[in-house]
């Protein structure tokens, strides 16, 4: 009977631990995401405000943009890592190819035009700056 009764109480704060896990790894999906779109928003910012008041050229924005995705994609790829433990490089590509979809998604709903084959581009560029950020944030 004791037995039984010690058993429950571990089967129990297993059940804690994991739903406490589980929460824990989403709460830091979010949080990588977060972050991701609020580094992409600051620099586009910044990027529009150089744009607006000086005598630079829109044609450096393809190059912000890649910079600003693989930036972003890495700091998404480190956080939702670290909160793994493990596996690094596939969990920081993940992070970075989801973080690449909803910014494509996003740019298609506010009228940027339909996929094409920079959309792809997009995506890769984000999943290898989250796979390095994911290598970061496990080591």
């Amino acid at each position: 009977m004791l037995k039984n009764k010690k058993n429950k109480e571990k089967t129990i704060k297993q059940k804690k631990r994991n739903d406490n896990g589980e929460k824990s790894l989403l709460l830091s999906a979010i949080k990588g995401l977060g972050t991701a779109f609020a580094i992409t928003c600051i620099v586009f910012v910044v990027c529009a405000f150089v744009i607006t008041y000086t005598d630079i050229k829109d044609s450096f924005v393809g190059i912000v943009s890649i910079i600003c995705t693989a930036v972003s994609a890495l700091a998404a790829g480190k956080i939702w890592a670290s909160a793994f433990g493990k596996k690094g490089l596939i969990m920081g590509a993940m992070a970075g190819a989801v973080y690449g979809i909803i910014l494509l998604g996003i740019s298609v709903v506010s009228g940027g035009g339909p996929l094409t084959l920079g959309a792809g581009t997009c995506v890769i560029v984000a999943a290898a700056g989250g796979g390095i950020g994911g290598i970061i944030g496990v080591n």
